[in-house]
């Protein structure tokens, strides 16, 4: 969806999901969009930053949930 809006720029498409981690960087569904742009893009590396992220996010959100319970 992201490259029909930015009718097939590869460079756009990836500021825009870049700079929406920057301006939101809890989100998931952003991160991840990220991660598997990076991985069509072929760059392994910066998915699995990415997805490092996602799971630390994931962690830290259940650690919170886990608080409040108690």
């Amino acid at each position: 969806m992201l490259l029909r809006q930015t009718h097939g720029d590869m460079r756009q498409s990836l500021a825009h999901l870049r700079k929406a981690t920057l301006l939101r960087p809890d989100q998931i569904k952003y991160r991840s969009a990220l991660a598997d742009f990076y991985d069509l893009l072929g760059f392994p590396i910066n998915a699995r930053s990415q997805r490092e992220q996602i799971r630390q996010l994931e962690a830290d959100a259940a650690a919170t949930r886990a608080r409040r319970r108690h």
